[in-house]
């Protein structure tokens, strides 16, 4: 499977996320969580952590009645805000600050 296949994959696995577990009120919200997930997917990739997909994740929420799905996504995320490709050149996160 290419990188390109396996990405198309899991952007369609988050778009069935949203909408089987996803409360969210406007569109904005939704593409706010896609670009975490892909700054989180780029980040995994550069680091090659092949261990960490959303599949492996969401197999994890949809077995385990307490597992912390939310804790899991916001660690990779806040680890993917150091990556120099989310920073400005002044530094700063391409991000929100009040991204949690």
């Amino acid at each position: 499977m290419t990188a390109l296949t396996a990405f198309y994959q899991q952007l369609d696995e988050i778009r069935e996320a949203f909408h089987k577990y996803g409360h969210f009120n406007d569109s904005n919200s939704k593409l706010d969580e896609l670009s975490k997930f892909l700054a989180i997917y780029i980040d995994v990739l550069q680091k090659d952590k092949k261990a960490i997909t959303l599949h492996k994740i969401l197999d994890n929420y949809k077995k385990e009645k307490n597992f912390p799905l939310v804790e899991i996504l916001k660690g990779l995320f806040k680890e993917a805000l150091n990556n120099s490709l989310f920073k400005l050149s002044n530094n700063k996160s391409i991000f929100s600050e009040s991204w949690d």
